[in-house]
């Protein structure tokens, strides 16, 4: 079974992206017993699948490979080709600024699409760039408007303030005791109940926790988990959310976070009626659960 794989493997870095049906017949095996090595080593996260399909059908490829996915564009839908073009031209888009049919498709070709938060809100970067980088454009295009701006009260402001040489001379001067910021008593009940309830959760479904990484203590934490099934351990990615309303942008960003993985999102916030429609849509990526 491991020369199998490691041909697969092999078939994929030389010719990929890669059709199943091709792997299929260039390791002489049925497309079920294909499908079967191509999920597993998913799984592994050795491969990466395409969301974007070619004749219903999806690719496969490897990290390094992500360039060679354009190949997809000839088989987009024609309001997807608009959202790719916009996006690839501009780098970066926000959500809010395009119009309704341009933010449903940025969300339907996620191969090229990929989306983050700045400031609260949802930008779109095209998928070769990293999101370090385009939170960096964006806090540049920010912060030079705001200094030219600021540069400008600043003189309007001392022109008004300019006093004669007499009172200047005259005028005490006063000076203001710096006031104290008021403290924030932190406690930790909160976040002891949440873990409590998450670890309750996965010893209920018998999950098996990887690792987590906290994104936002107490609002936002990522788990690998790993679950037994019929056919072995399987591993996917979970987003937990504190949040009292999940929108549809918080779905994407975690399927996209998962890279290919199954998603199980958790929750107490309730879903927004977009939410409750992208779920329908993407019910094979991702699972939602509330706590």
């Amino acid at each position: 079974m491991e020369d199998i794989r490691a041909k697969v493997l092999g078939i994929v870095h030389q010719g990929g992206p890669i059709l199943p049906v091709t792997i299929s017949k260039l390791i002489n095996q049925n497309i079920l017993f294909t499908s079967a090595i191509l999920s597993e080593l998913i799984s592994r996260n050795q491969l990466l699948l395409s969301k974007a399909k070619i004749g219903g059908s999806p690719v496969y490829y490897v990290k390094g490979q992500e360039e060679k996915l354009q190949m997809l564009y000839n088989y987009l839908g024609d309001v997807h080709k608009i959202a790719y073009s916009l996006l690839k031209e501009k780098n970066i888009v926000k959500d809010s600024d395009c119009e309704p049919y341009q933010r449903v498709a940025l969300r339907e070709i996620r191969d090229f699409a990929a989306p983050f938060n700045f400031n609260n809100e949802i930008f779109w970067r095209w998928y070769l760039l990293d999101e370090e980088n385009a939170k960096k454009i964006l806090e540049e295009s920010i912060k030079k408007p705001e200094i030219i701006e600021l540069r400008n009260e600043t003189q309007e402001k001392l022109q008004e303030k300019v006093l004669p040489e007499e009172e200047i001379l005259e005028t005490p001067l006063k000076l203001e005791k710096p006031k104290r910021k008021p403290r924030i008593k932190k406690s930790a009940k909160s976040d002891i109940d949440l873990l409590d309830k998450i670890n309750n959760y996965f010893n209920k479904n018998n999950i098996e926790l990887i690792n987590e990484n906290i994104i936002k203590k107490s609002k936002e934490i990522n788990y690998n988990l790993r679950l037994e099934s019929s056919i072995g351990k399987v591993s996917f990615f979970c987003k937990l959310k504190i949040k009292k309303s999940i929108n549809d942008g918080d779905l994407s960003l975690a399927i996209n976070e998962a890279k290919g993985r199954q998603v199980l999102f958790l929750s107490n916030g309730e879903l927004t009626k977009k939410a409750k429609e992208f779920l329908e849509k993407e019910k094979e990526s991702i699972i939602f659960n509330s706590i």
